[in-house]
């Protein structure tokens, strides 16, 4: 007797199908507890002997150090989606940087791995083209387990970081990011759901990240390391860490950065960095805000100034429009780039003077040190030659402008703030002189100061600090009779 057929909408799953499925059950049943497996499986990824220790066992408080491209940020990325989907369902993972962009970094690995992977297409709540939320206030992953990953940026005290609960939050970059995110929004979130924080991050000077860093101090294998009761677990990493990466590359980088450059960036050393230009408390201030640069229909009622740094032999261009509207100023656009000409089609003079009628006519500061032409091709123009007293000017003044809490910088411009983090003070014969390391660049750090000339001796915020004045009166910036 012939069985009955099934209705239409009903299709009876073959042979090799269950067979299938059968495979992918048990394939994930075991990477619940192998993750090296899962990241195979899921991101189609072999991880390197650090990233499997930093994936592999960590405390309520988790530090991972580590230099550039030694695939932090891969590893902690992977480790937090395996909780999401071996955990437990509905759990909620945040992730916070000092700009939302920078955040979205941990969603950009995971779309990747859906191209790569059709079970991690799988493991996304209705696939990536569903399941993926960029375009929203606190862009987010769902998963088929009901857990989801949201971003988030840390600026302005960590407001944004602020809500219901988390299992977890991840810090990345965390070194960029202020104490009072982690004690003021990072905490609660985590607090009444027994959760865990991960912080990742290169070094950047004395602060929480290398406090929790070193309160792991039990070895727990060749990367990690523990405190006593587990609480507190920490990771460390090189860029010779990473088997994937040249040894010949990295050893020419050696040779052209300088020593605390190498040692601060690829060796993930934490420094003192008492001669540093811009502190690390002042540049978290600076930076703490997560802006763009401004539509075009948002500048008719404004004023803006533009500084224009000029590339030389082997630098770069760094262009700064900023708004001078009222204080505190902030940065409308900016852009940098080397291997332009200065004059014809998309020249640094076609493109300043598009900006230029662009940002209401605003007033251009050149350098013309070297290229005094320039200047005299772009409209409402001013020429400025770097002598060493103009130099020290324009310096002093936008060490005094962030001082006062005159500016406001975007997080989203991370090249402005490296520069400005790797300038020194630098002795030389009876003076000290503030510039960038050898080998290293600070033209974003001298089309700001350009742009500032603009509101040069106006609308402070507040008061000079006692402190700043006689510390601008005690040291001899540059020597009065240098060339």
């Amino acid at each position: 007797m012939a069985l009955p057929k099934p209705p239409p909408s009903v299709s009876i799953p073959s042979r090799a199908t269950r067979a299938a499925e059968r495979d992918l059950i048990d394939l994930f049943t075991r990477c619940q507890t192998d993750k090296a497996l899962f990241a195979k499986a899921f991101f189609d990824l072999d991880v390197t002997p650090f990233q499997q220790e930093v994936m592999d066992g960590h405390g309520r408080v988790d530090t991972v150090v580590a230099g550039r491209r030694t695939g932090k940020t891969t590893a902690v990325c992977i480790d937090r989606v395996h909780d999401l989907a071996t955990a437990g369902y509905n759990r909620v993972g945040i992730v916070g940087a000092p700009s939302l962009d920078q955040a979205q970094q941990y969603i950009r690995e995971i779309q990747a791995a859906a191209e790569r992977s059709p079970n991690m297409a799988a493991l996304i709540e209705g696939g990536p083209d569903r399941g993926i939320h960029r375009r929203t206030g606190f862009p987010t992953v769902d998963f088929v387990t009901g857990g989801s990953i949201q971003c988030r940026a840390t600026v302005e005290e960590g407001r944004y970081m602020r809500g219901r609960g988390a299992d977890w939050v991840v810090l990345t970059e965390a070194a960029f990011i202020g104490d009072i995110v982690l004690d003021r929004a990072v905490r609660p979130l985590v607090l009444d759901r027994h959760g865990t924080i991960h912080l990742e991050s290169t070094p950047n000077g004395p602060n929480y990240v290398q406090r929790f860093f070193e309160r792991a101090t039990e070895v727990a294998g060749r990367y990690t390391k523990a405190s006593e009761n587990g609480y507190y677990t920490s990771a460390h990493g090189t860029v010779f860490d990473n088997p994937r990466l040249s040894r010949e590359d990295i050893e020419a980088i050696r040779t052209e950065v300088p020593e605390w450059v190498f040692e601060t960036e690829y060796l993930a050393v934490f420094k003192e960095l008492g001669d540093a230009v811009f502190s690390w408390p002042l540049l978290v201030k600076l930076f703490d805000h997560d802006y763009g640069q401004i539509a075009q229909a948002s500048r008719a009622t404004r004023r803006y100034a533009i500084g224009v740094d000029l590339a030389q032999v082997s630098d770069f261009t760094a262009i700064c429009v900023l708004d001078i509207t009222e204080s505190p100023y902030k940065l409308a656009h900016w852009r940098r780039f080397r291997g332009v000409s200065y004059v014809g089609s998309g020249g640094v003079v076609e493109q300043v003077n598009e900006l230029q009628r662009a940002f209401n006519g605003a007033r251009v500061f050149v350098d013309a040190t070297s290229e005094k032409a320039v200047a005299e091709s772009i409209n409402n123009a001013q020429p400025v030659v770097f002598t060493v007293a103009e130099r020290t000017a324009m310096l002093s003044h936008l060490i005094v402008l962030c001082e006062n809490q005159g500016l406001q910088l975007s997080a989203r411009w991370p090249q402005l703030r490296d520069e400005m983090r790797q300038m020194r003070r630098m002795r030389m014969g009876n003076s000290v002189r503030a510039d960038h390391p050898r080998d290293g660049y600070d033209d974003c750090v001298w089309s700001l100061a350009l742009a500032c000339r603009a509101v040069t001796g106006k609308r402070a915020s507040k008061p000079i600090p006692p402190e700043v004045a006689e510390a601008f009166r005690v040291a001899r910036w540059f020597p009065a009779d240098a060339q």
